[in-house]
């Protein structure tokens, strides 16, 4: 039996009283460490024999044998993190090579090399990175042989892993990870404890005396589901002793999934039907409190309901024949049973081009399936393939009379909480200028409203409607609905390059879901193609979370009808919903290639929310309010905003040719604030430009757009690093682009004025240049706005 040992150091509990270390016997695990304190990073250590030698990264006489490795087409996050470690290397007097991980033979393989982020020098025979373990925040730095492998299960933990890296290695923690060792953190664990009748959940191993593969299915979950929530990860053992965790088949009929204690051990059961790899929908539902203290016999459990099949409606799963006919059969009965639907591991299932919908109202797993959507000679491009819907429909409300912006109450009564979309269509706002001019949309909004017809806070009324002339609303869900898993590939369209959006994809018209561990995947782009409003259409809702998803980019086409403009086509629309979530998401295609188009787009939004994103644009069309940017990198096509509210991007890396673009065709407006906070900006991915602004902005001041435009109110720049070694000689950056080159002196008129930022502070700005940051080229324009420099 390969056996663990302990590494816990004297040291380490005075540098890192966070941290938590797996302590082993040469059979059993036992004495563990408590878990994480909430919110903070947990380390979890694994060790060969101790005769195993220590890896010498640098040598006594600072020499070393490592090179970096990262990807060849790695990620901006993962390749700065690349860089990072090289710094610190090189700042503790070591020199090191970065190369990728591409090469002509396997000759040229360094037989020492330290390896960051996603490459291909994981595989099978020797050590490959459980991304779905880890999760969003969870990473490991793995010794293998000679090789040193950081790695996280997104691009920002991979960051995190490399920072960790190097403040252990500042300690002189890390240089004692021997050959063969294993070390596991996660950044935001949020459970403090588990503890199971005064025992902690780090009492326990795991063992599995079934050679069933889906009980160890069901206990990897667990362990799974441990890690992420926790920062603990469980050890296997290959011996009945001490407290463990166990699992067997329950020949309940009622589907349940429990967890139980039974002699001194915790016993998993499942029932067939649901299966052991089916079990992570049973955790969700576990550590749903930072402390959890359990003393009752049967401790967790979960009733699924009928399991439903696609196959039991007759779809063969084998990509050749349409199931489409079978999937929405089987979302129909799901729905009156009130089952969950299951696709089954390996089927492919074949959407053909038919004018229909399956319809979602129950859990549904994907896990391990793929779906092909067929959209050569569709019937109706304008309907969804799949809908995620409510129980009960929308309403009409009557009764609203004029309502003010900032109103508190709608003054009448609702039949439960709803999302509430306001509309007076004698209003005209976001009246779209340059290519695709437009004469606007009625003025819209969306609300939370409560069955007193109370507003929310979140989402505060931001129009005057001297008249409401339709209000409609659409009562919030109580119950989550999950959809999980699952490849979905779109064989795109043929048609002609002109504004004739496709619709096919899942559309979420149902608030409280959410979409977990989805890809999205595009074949077939040819010459031409009409535009696409995405895979998820979000609409009318409210509290939708998209986690572990991973999309497409479409590519960029001409329109061929009356502008010629580029044609958009998105991957992701949100419209007239409240409340979105995006963690741990990515795309397929090179956020900085420029040949596709954006993956997000956005319309009469408010409350979106980035974290550990990685897309080549955030894109808020007519109107935003309140976003939040965290963690994330975003490509060629950057962060466009129009909009209200606070924007709050932090942590972020930008590579377009501005950091924020505040879009001309709507009158580059943001009634509000902009804090921007330990970021990077690398204008236009580092190519040649003449001038780097932080915020682009074009406003000829003659142009009705609806409303009265702003400058961001006030602007907040702290601890950002700017890249502009490639400008060349200049004055320097500034904060604003010159939005109006008319406006250079008093007494300068027009007709739509717009309002210009009223405070500025900066602190802690870096770039190479070395200088200093500016406020704007014109330096008329914002003559009466107060600057604050520290």
């Amino acid at each position: 039996m390969k056996k663990t040992v302990s590494l816990i150091l004297a040291v380490v509990m005075c540098v890192c009283t966070l941290v938590s270390f797996a302590g082993c016997t040469d059979k059993t695990v036992a004495d563990t460490e408590e878990a994480v304190t909430t919110g903070a990073e947990t380390l979890v250590f694994e060790a060969p024999e101790t005769e195993a030698p220590e890896l010498e990264i640098q040598a006594p006489d600072k020499s070393t044998k490592y090179v970096i490795i990262r990807g060849d087409s790695a990620c901006a996050t993962e390749t700065d993190a690349a860089i990072a470690l090289k710094k610190f290397i090189l700042s503790e007097g070591t020199d090191i090579q970065i190369k990728t991980d591409w090469y002509r033979d396997a000759s040229e393989i360094a037989e020492y090399e330290i390896i960051v982020g996603k490459t291909n020098r994981e595989s099978a025979d020797t050590f490959e990175t459980d991304r779905e373990l880890l999760g969003m925040n969870g990473y490991v730095i793995a010794s293998v042989g000679t090789k040193l492998f950081i790695c996280g299960g997104s691009y920002a933990s991979t960051a995190q892993a490399v920072k960790r890296f190097i403040e252990l290695w500042d300690n002189g923690i890390i240089r004692g990870l021997r050959e063969g060792g294993r070390m596991y953190g996660n950044t935001k664990a949020d459970v403090k404890s588990v503890m199971f009748s005064g025992n902690s959940l780090s009492d326990y191993s795991l063992y599995c005396e079934s050679t069933d593969e889906e009980a160890r299915a069901c206990l990897d979950e667990f362990r799974t589901a441990v890690f992420q929530h926790t920062g603990l990860m469980l050890p296997y053992t290959e011996e009945k002793q001490g407290r463990l965790i166990l699992c067997s088949v329950s020949d309940n009929e009622d589907n349940l999934c429990t967890v139980k204690q039974q002699d001194g051990n915790l016993v998993i059961s499942y029932t067939s039907a649901v299966g052991g790899q089916r079990f992570g929908a049973l955790l969700d539902g576990i550590f749903t409190e930072s402390e959890i203290s359990v003393d009752t016999e049967v401790i967790f459990r979960k009733k699924y309901g009928k399991i439903i099949y696609y196959e039991d409606f007759g779809a063969k799963g084998n990509g050749v024949s349409d199931d489409f006919d079978a999937i929405i059969a089987a979302h129909d009965y799901a729905n009156n049973v009130r089952g969950t639907v299951f696709a089954k591991k390996g089927a492919t299932y074949l959407i053909g081009p038919a004018d229909k919908r399956a319809v979602i109202k129950t859990d549904t797993d994907w896990t391990g399936a793929e779906f092909i959507i067929d959209d050569r000679n569709v019937k109706n491009c304008k309907k969804e393939v799949f809908i995620i819907h409510r129980e009960e429909g929308s309403y009409s409300i009557t009764g609203i009379g004029p309502l003010k912006a900032g109103q508190t109450n709608i003054g009448v009564k609702l039949p439960g909480d709803s999302i509430v979309t306001l509309t007076n269509s004698n209003v005209k706002r976001y009246i779209r200028k340059g290519g695709n001019a437009n004469n606007g949309s009625s003025q819209t909004e969306v609300i939370r409203v409560d069955k007193d017809g109370n507003v929310s806070p979140e989402t505060p009324i931001i129009w005057d409607y001297d008249t409401v002339t339709s209000a409609n609303g659409f009562k919030i869900d109580k119950e989550t609905l999950t959809l999980r898993g699952g490849t979905v590939t779109t064989t795109a369209n043929r048609e002609p390059s002109t504004y004739n959006y496709y619709y096919r994809g899942i559309k979420i018209y149902r608030s409280n879901v959410v979409i977990d561990g989805l890809t999205h995947k595009i074949k077939g782009e040819g010459s031409s193609g009409a535009p696409y409003y995405g895979i998820l259409i979000i609409n009318s809702c409210s509290d939708i979370t998209v986690k572990n998803c991973t999309f497409s980019g479409h590519k960029t086409y001409k329109d061929t009808g009356s502008n010629g403009t580029n044609m958009g086509s998105y991957d992701i629309t949100v419209t007239s919903a409240t409340n979105t979530y995006f963690y741990n998401c990515n795309q397929i295609t090179d956020i900085n290639n420029s040949s596709y188009w954006g993956v997000f787009a956005s319309n009469f939004a408010k409350n979106i929310v980035f974290d550990g994103v990685e897309f080549s644009r955030f894109d808020a069309h007519q109107g935003v309010m309140n976003v939040t940017l965290r963690n994330s990198s975003f490509g060629h096509q950057g962060i466009n905003l129009i909009g209200s509210g606070k924007a709050l991007i932090e942590n972020c890396i930008v590579y377009a040719k501005s950091f924020v673009n505040l879009r001309s065709d709507y009158g580059s407006t943001w009634d509000g604030d902009l804090i921007i906070r330990n970021c990077e900006f690398y204008p236009s991915n580092g190519a040649k430009v003449s001038e780097v602004n932080l915020i682009g902005a074009s406003n000829t001041e003659d142009h009705d757009f609806g409303y009265t435009c702003h400058m961001p109110r006030t602007v907040t720049v702290e601890n950002l690093y700017i890249s502009d070694k490639a400008v060349g000689k200049y004055v320097g950056p500034c904060i604003f682009q010159n939005f109006n080159s008319s406006r250079v002196k008093d007494g300068y008129s027009c007709k739509y004025p717009v309002l210009v930022t009223e405070e500025i502070n900066i602190s802690g700005i870096t770039s190479d240049s070395g200088k200093e940051l500016r406020v704007c080229s014109n330096t008329y324009i914002f003559k009466d706005t107060l600057v604050n420099r520290k």
